[in-house]
């Protein structure tokens, strides 16, 4: 199951949904707007490396961190 990334899922629908508005003759403003979303996600992706499991995981563990120095320096201000 590591084919299915959510970068991969994500970049998929927005393909199915780009391709769906052009055959189904949606207005120009929806295809446009689908397209530069693809364009803007999949430069984001590329230009950083990494997949959106990743940055997330590593926005957890910064705001644990954040969360427990806290703690700690919350723990050490009611003993003084």
């Amino acid at each position: 199951m590591a084919f299915l990334t959510t970068d991969r899922i994500i970049a998929i629908g927005l393909v199915v949904a780009l391709l769906a508005s052009i055959f189904m003759g949606a207005n120009q403003e929806l295809q446009t707007n689908v397209a530069v979303g693809l364009i803007g996600y999949l430069g984001r992706v590329v230009t950083e490396g990494r997949s959106t499991g990743d940055i997330v995981k590593e926005t957890a563990m910064n705001e644990l961190q954040k969360l427990a120095v806290k703690g700690v320096s919350d723990a050490i201000a009611k003993h003084k």
